[in-house]
């Protein structure tokens, strides 16, 4: 039996679900729970604590490359690549993308007069993504 805290090796297979843990009812893959890292991420970035906020703005550069190197990633892993744009990532996933946007675009916004650099970075950084 596997505790809350045992220590599984790279190898070995996920532990099984505890009965009533279920993410949906029916029969389930492993493909079913694989969450994509881009759409963690943003959905992380949009539900972050507003305490958390400030920093994640402040280094926006670089969790924008994250981004777009693991988008880039998983279109090029499924062959999507040279696909229609509309077909390449979720509805929940652009949804998510346009309020990043929106939060950043706020952000910009309310710092443009007192904290210039900040909010010229973040324009950037936006700009690029």
């Amino acid at each position: 039996r596997q505790g809350k805290h045992a220590i599984v090796s790279p190898t070995s297979p996920p532990p099984p679900l505890p009965p009533g843990d279920d993410v949906t009812d029916g029969p389930q893959t492993t493909a079913s729970f694989k969450k994509l890292f881009y759409e963690e991420l943003v959905f992380s970035w949009i539900t972050a604590h507003p305490a958390t906020r400030p920093v994640v703005y402040s280094n926006a550069w670089f969790f924008f490359e994250l981004l777009i190197k693991s988008m880039a990633q998983q279109l090029h892993k499924n062959n999507k690549l040279d696909g229609d744009r509309r077909s390449r990532f979720t509805v929940k996933y652009l949804k998510d993308v346009e309020v990043l946007i929106g939060m950043v675009s706020l952000e910009i916004a309310e710092k443009h007069i007192q904290h210039v650099q900040y909010a010229s970075q973040l324009n950037t950084s936006l700009a690029f993504f």
